[in-house]
């Protein structure tokens, strides 16, 4: 799926664009599954998001340094 003709050509476009990803895919997901480490902060958001769009039950996060679910 393509979301924008161009790539982006600065930061603020770059964020834009993956800020547009992001709604595209807690719009049209039924269930999601993140493997994460739990660090990045863009990511978290990312996943409270997928958990308010989705419900909490519908996301699922795996931290690739352990073999459960964080």
């Amino acid at each position: 799926v393509v979301l924008q003709a161009h790539p982006p050509t600065t930061r603020a476009q770059a964020g834009a664009a993956l800020r547009r990803r992001d709604t595209w895919l807690a719009r049209h997901a039924h269930e999601a599954l993140v493997i994460w480490d739990g660090d990045d902060p863009d990511v978290r958001r990312q996943v409270k998001s997928f958990g308010d769009a989705l419900g909490e039950e519908e996301v699922w996060v795996i931290d690739p340094r352990h073999d459960h679910p964080i």
